[in-house]
């Protein structure tokens, strides 16, 4: 069974080791860098929330939300009004195909609705086939390419949204 809370300070390293996994790191050190930016953000002048899903007791999939109407960082990169943004999406794939990432995906849509926002939405890798098909059987629709989207030389990605 899953079920879903926010982020503790004893989350930390179940959060470095699964961004090790999914995120292009060589080190611990790099997910841990990662992980201690995202933590120091929450409670900022940003409003950003970082649930947490426990499968078996364990933290086995955590994604940043944030509440913004900005999805990049270009003119013109904005929804007319504000919106829930995934920013991170991760599941350990030790815990992966087990209805984490539905569940994770099930909290955004809720505190986005509770927020009294219309809109959720979320950037992936165009390569990144797995999320790109979670994704589209989950609601999202294409909104947009966007290229070199993490800065020059990074990967093109595409800007995927749903109504709420």
């Amino acid at each position: 069974m899953v079920t879903l809370r926010p982020y503790k300070d004893t989350d930390f390293e179940a959060y470095s080791e699964t961004l090790l996994k999914t995120w292009p790191y060589d080190k611990i050190e790099d997910a841990r860098e990662s992980v201690a930016g995202a933590v120091k953000k929450l409670g900022g002048a940003k409003k950003e929330e970082i649930w947490v899903a426990e499968f078996e007791g364990e933290a086995a999939g955590f994604i940043l939300l944030e509440f913004t109407r900005v999805w990049g960082s270009g003119e013109n990169e904005s929804f007319e009004k504000e919106a829930a943004g995934i920013d991170w999406f991760d599941v350990n794939p030790k815990f992966q195909r087990k209805g984490i990432g539905k569940e994770l995906l099930r909290k955004a849509e809720e505190r986005g609705r509770e927020m009294g926002l219309g809109i959720l939405f979320m950037h992936t890798a165009t390569k990144n086939l797995p999320m790109i098909n979670f994704a589209s059987t989950s609601g999202f629709k294409f909104e947009k390419y966007l290229t070199e989207f993490w800065g020059k030389g990074t990967k093109d990605a595409f800007l995927l949204a749903k109504a709420l």
